[in-house]
């Protein structure tokens, strides 16, 4: 099974005015299941599939928040995920944690221990006392095991200084690792993602791991003959956006992103809000480790001079690292009044309420984070 990343979406927030706007939404979510699926076949059943989940085990964990200014604690588990035996699957390891603050996401995700089974039985059913061997049932059993993390924040900006349209210069800070172990064609991966609201990517980081394997023919020299050997090895790609371009990274062995700074522009108009969102995804498929903790991190918000800027959750400005480019001059507001009146106490513009269709998209989305939770169990 192979799961796409996991779709941010925007959720909870209901505000419909200025006053409202002091809301944000932050949330931290970790998941992992550890299971095993089937199918039974036989000319007399035809071909069934089942799932015996409940004999194995899952752990979830959910925080958000919604004051002004404060962030929720993290989501995590750390345990072992009991396995069956009897089905050929062994007891795991299996850690995940998700944690965001203002200006910064960290997500990490690990298993070890799981063995890949697939298992193939077959019986016969039992008639009148005794076994129809003319009518075998085959059973196919295949475990699995996933686990993912997320971290994302919001935040809506007030801008004013200036009219029309200006630009703001976005550079984020990356650190983290991929390890899929290169077995059991185990995988990790991490996903990231500084979009606006009308969906404009900003920034973007998108890598994974998976395995190559392959039979070799190596020389004995002992018995002077060639014998077969399967040869495992990891290898890594990675998609990085930014500047408004892709460009794409492969090598071997783990992926290692150390200090990673992605930069972008995006151009904004003066007296509306901007609107950012980033999102932070781990996930590992069959043991391996993708550890992006402390890592996500805003290193500069650059607005033009001159400009004052109010970030409109309450939380403190210096988390996302504000500053203003030419000649450095510019205002980070504390107040909403402050960024209205232009940064200087007076005479700036009107206030401009927040579109309410901003905060009643995110009201209407509410269920889809759950109906994407149902279909990853179902997976």
């Amino acid at each position: 099974m192979y799961l796409k990343p996991f779709v941010a979406v925007i959720i909870g927030l209901t505000a419909t005015s200025v006053a409202s706007a002091a809301n944000y939404r932050v949330d931290n979510q970790v998941w992992g299941y550890y299971n095993m699926d089937g199918t039974v076949s036989g000319s007399l059943l035809g071909s069934q599939p089942f799932n015996i989940n409940r004999q194995l085990d899952g752990a979830y964990d959910y925080t958000s928040g919604n004051t002004a200014g404060s962030v929720p604690v993290a989501a995590a588990f750390n345990r072992i995920f009991t396995g069956d035996a009897t089905l050929g699957a062994g007891d795991i390891n299996k850690s995940a944690y998700a944690q965001t603050d203002w200006g910064f996401n960290h997500a990490g995700v690990k298993t070890d221990g799981f063995s890949k089974v697939d298992k193939t039985v077959v019986a016969y059913p039992q008639i009148l006392g005794t076994s129809d061997l003319s009518n075998p049932i085959t059973i196919n059993t295949s475990t699995n095991t996933y686990s993912y993390a997320t971290s994302r924040w919001e935040e809506l900006y007030q801008i004013s200084g200036g009219a029309g349209t200006g630009t703001a210069h976005i550079a984020m800070q990356v650190d983290g690792f991929l390890d899929g172990t290169s077995i059991n064609n185990d995988n990790a991966q991490i996903y990231y993602s500084l979009s606006t609201f009308n969906g404009t990517q900003i920034l973007g980081l998108s890598a994974n791991t998976y395995n190559n394997t392959y039979t070799d023919n190596v020389y004995d020299p002992v018995t002077d003959t060639y014998n077969s050997v399967v040869v495992s090895s990891q290898s890594w790609s990675e998609q990085i956006f930014q500047n408004g371009i892709w460009s794409y990274l492969s090598g071997t062995g783990a992926l290692n992103i150390e200090k990673l700074t992605l930069q972008g522009d995006y151009t904004f108009t003066y007296g509306d809000p901007l609107y950012l969102n980033s999102y932070l995804q781990t996930s590992v498929y069959g043991n391996g480790e993708s550890n992006f903790i402390n890592t996500v991190t805003m290193e500069s918000f650059v607005l033009p001079e001159n400009a004052a800027v109010y970030a409109l959750s309450g939380a403190n400005p210096a988390a996302y690292n504000i500053a203003f480019s030419g000649n450095g001059v510019g205002t980070v507001c504390g107040t909403l009044d402050c960024v209205n009146n232009g940064g200087n106490g007076g005479g700036g513009p009107a206030a401009v309420p927040v579109p309410t269709s901003i905060w009643l998209f995110g009201s209407a989305l509410v269920g889809l984070l759950g109906v994407n939770r149902r279909q990853l169990r179902k997976n």
